[in-house]
């Protein structure tokens, strides 16, 4: 199967080990991997931020740039080519609110819900799509998972993550206790109320210390962003990785 490899802009920026971590594994696993290279930023800041207009201008270029459209034509296969994303949040901006930026707009409408049924999330695209029993991996260490509320909540991503990690012989996976709380990033709400957001990382980085576990794993890189900078400041030696980093550190090729 085709993959149209989607790298939102913050990964591209200061977290290009993710994307190239993905590519890795999806020819690993046998996909053929194009990358748009027009793609940017999918708008969600504007969108999360009530600038519906400007958002609407950069969903737009992203949905051209997805489907590789020439004119009125796509280059785009709806019925066998995929578009994946190693970020949840990223991913249902377009799945679930390119949709609605588009409601009025009837050939964006048309496009964005075709589009909305091909994209998936990294994890997502491996549990239901190519088949986790596909992929095996070998890291000896011991990681928590942190369930990012985009994954979570809006495209309902709980188990797939969690039976890729147990895939991956000589890895322990601890649980996190009240893994499922946000960590306090939320995008621009970090921003806006900074002390909030920094009390909600410090207590999930309380129970990911007291878990015992050497890495921190989550399927958004800006969750692990934020979790990443505020235990730097608070002197917690631990690391934060994408799942895609570990299971591309997993692969035999990079044991070698």
């Amino acid at each position: 199967m085709r993959v149209h490899l989607f790298v939102p802009c913050f990964i591209d920026q200061l977290f290009p080990n993710v994307a190239v971590s993905t590519l890795k594994v999806l020819r690993h696993l046998g996909c053929d991997v194009v990358f748009p290279e027009s793609q940017t930023c999918c708008g969600q800041p504007a969108y999360n931020t009530g600038y519906f207009d400007e958002a609407r201008l950069m969903a737009m270029h992203e949905v051209n740039s997805l489907i590789g459209m020439v004119s009125d034509k796509s280059e785009f296969d709806f019925k066998h080519d995929y578009i994946v994303g190693p970020s949840g949040s990223c991913v249902a901006m377009i799945r679930n609110s390119y949709p609605e930026l588009f409601s009025e707009d009837e050939r964006y409408s048309k496009l964005s819900l075709d589009l909305s049924k091909r994209v998936y999330e990294f994890s997502e695209f491996i549990d239901k799509i190519i088949g986790i029993d596909n992929f095996k991996g070998e890291l000896n260490t011991t990681v928590s998972f942190h369930d990012s509320c985009h994954g979570l909540r809006e495209l309902g991503i709980k188990e797939g993550p969690r039976k890729i990690l147990r895939r991956i012989e000589g890895l322990k996976l601890i649980e996190l206790p009240y893994t499922e709380v946000c960590c306090g990033f939320g995008g621009t709400f970090s921003v806006k109320f900074p002390e909030i957001s920094a009390a909600m990382a410090d207590e999930k980085l309380r129970n990911f210390a007291g878990t015992g576990a050497d890495i921190m794993v989550s399927g958004d890189s800006s969750c692990l962003m934020h979790l990443q900078g505020r235990a730097r400041r608070t002197g917690l030696p631990k690391r934060f990785a994408h799942i895609a980093e570990i299971m591309a550190e997993s692969l035999p090729a990079e044991r070698s």
